[in-house]
């Protein structure tokens, strides 16, 4: 259940109040799905293959970038902290 959003300050309006309820609300939902959804790591190195793809066809696509210059590279360009991934994009 969601805990009610803390009583608003009494130099504001209605629809502030209001407004500030919704993003309390909103706030806590947000905390509350992060903590349950922990992501396993072969989700993350799929999630991280499909990227790598996409970014290689978004640079060979239309673009005059010879395909043998973009490829896919894992050992030392992509780290994972606190649930996101970091990627480095290099062009040879």
């Amino acid at each position: 259940m969601i805990p009610e959003p803390p009583e608003p300050a009494d130099d504001i309006t209605r629809k502030e109040a209001k407004a500030q309820a919704a993003q309390a609300r909103l706030a806590w939902l947000e905390q509350e799905c992060r903590a349950r959804a922990v992501a396993e790591p072969s989700d993350l190195e799929q999630l991280g293959q499909q990227r790598g793809a996409a970014v290689q066809h978004a640079l060979v696509t239309d673009t005059g970038l010879p395909p043998e210059r973009v490829f896919l590279a894992r050992d030392g360009k992509v780290s994972v902290n606190e649930q996101r991934v970091r990627f480095e994009l290099a062009v040879k």
